[in-house]
């Protein structure tokens, strides 16, 4: 595997890929690099791919990109010197993308050569336009544009520049670094992508300071700030984390307070359902503390328990009502075997529709030929 990339390991999850090359050379190929993935996604979590290529083939960078979106690594691009044409669109399939402040990514349409009679000319043509609608539909799942608005931003008659600024406002990607110490920008005559790949890959300083868009958001920076203004924001920051952590405190007290009035509410409810139960004769006090903790522990379940108790009756009393249901029983039986003109000469309907309105409805209907109704 004869391969440009240098690959890094970060520490036991992070691993990085440095993609510095044409895209499709023997050195730089979609076989090699997918190859490389495949060993990297067995051990490591999170792979950085930082990138520093002037494109090359649509075909090999299509293969690598499906590679990186296919992959359940987190993986991040860092853009160090120049993404252009092909490989500004595989940064595209990584999960966060940054890019160096002085970095450039360079977008056009497809090009490319043929030769043969006019149909052969004509469907090249056609191809060559079909990739650009593919890769249009990349950026404009990006960036948030249509395909066509993307044609008319980046997709012109001379090839589109973006800088690290322009980038992030476009949502071309999602932050940007910086080496430590300020890194002279390439002169402006430095036009050529494969000068300019090789400025960076001399000059780049691999030691980077993220300045991420959410981080900028916090700190209230935008990418243009110095060390000094970054500073001054860090202070600041500190200083209200600070206060944070008194509120914090003053919240957790107030917590404790709500928490402890919960539990004397609780406890007030739980005291009622339980007094009432003993009151009604449903429990006995000797069981008091036991539904206490029952109620306090689910009050819901408690009172459904003690909702469905009958109220507590003496041996005497259950044998009074015994007796009664007992008599009840027998002057039924006697009533039944009474006919319906019986019942009305004795005068005992109205007891029979006491002791059983079923047996009364019955002897009623028998007497006077209708049903009963319940007046």
């Amino acid at each position: 595997m004869n391969k440009i990339w240098a690959v890094n390991k970060l520490d036991n999850k992070t691993a990085e890929i440095l993609l510095y090359g044409y895209i499709g050379s023997d050195k730089v190929n979609a076989a090699d690099f997918v190859a490389e993935l495949k060993q990297l996604e067995a051990n490591y979590s999170t792979i950085r791919l930082r990138i520093n290529s002037g494109g090359g083939s649509i075909f090999e960078g299509i293969a690598i990109f499906n590679a990186i979106k296919q992959s359940d690594c987190n993986i991040e691009a860092y853009v160090d010197g120049l993404a252009a044409s092909m490989a500004s669109v595989i940064v595209l399939a990584c999960k966060k993308i940054y890019m160096s402040k002085i970095a450039r990514l360079m977008i056009h349409r497809p090009s490319g050569a043929a030769m043969g009679n006019p149909d052969q000319l004509r469907s090249t043509a056609e191809m060559l336009e079909g990739l650009e609608s593919t890769l249009c539909e990349i950026y404009a799942e990006r960036t948030g544009l249509t395909v066509e608005a993307v044609k008319a931003k980046y997709m012109g008659t001379s090839d589109s520049w973006v800088s690290a600024d322009e980038a992030l406002s476009a949502k071309l990607i999602d932050g940007i670094y910086d080496s430590p110490k300020p890194a002279a920008i390439p002169p402006a005559t430095m036009s050529q992508e494969q000068d300019l790949v090789n400025y960076f890959t001399n000059t780049f300083n691999m030691k980077q300071f993220i300045l991420t868009a959410e981080i900028m958001a916090v700190l209230g920076v935008t990418p243009e700030a110095n060390q000094h203004a970054i500073d001054a924001a860090m202070a600041t920051l500190a200083a209200k984390a600070a206060n944070v952590d008194n509120l914090s405190t003053q919240v957790t007290v107030l917590q404790q307070t709500i928490h402890g009035l919960n539990e004397v509410a609780e406890g007030a409810k739980a005291t009622t359902l339980v007094d009432t139960a003993i009151a009604s004769n449903k429990i006995v006090a000797g069981d008091r503390d036991k539904y206490m903790r029952l109620a306090k522990a689910d009050f819901e379940t408690t009172q459904s328990l003690l909702e469905g108790l009958k109220p507590y009756m003496s041996i005497a009393d259950q044998l009074r009502d015994g007796d009664a249901a007992n008599a009840d029983a027998v002057e039924l039986a006697s009533l039944v075997k009474m006919s319906g003109r019986e019942l009305h000469l004795s005068g005992k309907f109205e007891r029979l529709k006491q002791i059983s309105l079923n047996d009364f409805k019955a002897k009623y209907k028998d007497y006077y030929g209708s049903e009963y109704v319940i007046k």
